[in-house]
């Protein structure tokens, strides 16, 4: 019976150890995922904060020291779509930014940074939108001071025109 019992306890820790992987594993991909499926001729709108993927402090561009300051975030889309079936030639693919705040204010928005890389057309099969986040040099310590590590939230639009 002791022979059993210490048996069981290598078992169960193995066990748990593998269960709690898995579900991590799986919510990560699951709360990571960047897919977008758009319909033709309407807008599909984003809520994105940059910052907090990377686990780094976002700073001006040429304000980064410390290891745990970044000076850009980038963000991957995998666009496609959402009836594609129908679809029998390529559509305009237009992605824009909108609606920038730094900490919920639009006080210093000027100097938010989004450069939106994506093909100029989409049709059955998915395409890849890098957005490029990043902090333009202010032109005050103040103002360096007041971007400094502070969550930056946008809207991104996607449109497949006809």
């Amino acid at each position: 019976m002791k022979n059993l019992r210490l048996l069981l306890i290598p078992a169960s820790l193995i066990f748990l150890s593998i269960a709690s992987v898995s579900t991590f594993a799986y919510w990560f991909n699951e709360t990571n995922k960047n897919d977008v499926s758009i319909p033709v001729g309407a807008k599909t709108v984003l809520m994105v904060e940059a910052g907090g993927q990377t686990g780094g402090k976002l700073v001006p561009v040429g304000r980064a020291i410390h290891s745990d300051e970044i000076e850009s975030v980038q963000l991957t889309y995998n666009v496609e779509l959402s009836d594609k079936e129908t679809i029998t030639r390529p559509l305009d693919l237009v992605v824009t930014s909108q609606n920038i705040l730094i900490s919920g204010e639009s006080t210093y928005s000027n100097y938010v940074v989004i450069d939106i890389v994506a093909p100029a057309t989409i049709q059955n099969e998915s395409v890849t939108v890098t957005v490029t986040v990043s902090l333009m040099e202010p032109e005050t310590e103040a103002i360096a001071d007041a971007l400094y590590g502070q969550t930056i939230t946008f809207e991104i639009v996607f449109e497949a025109r006809v």
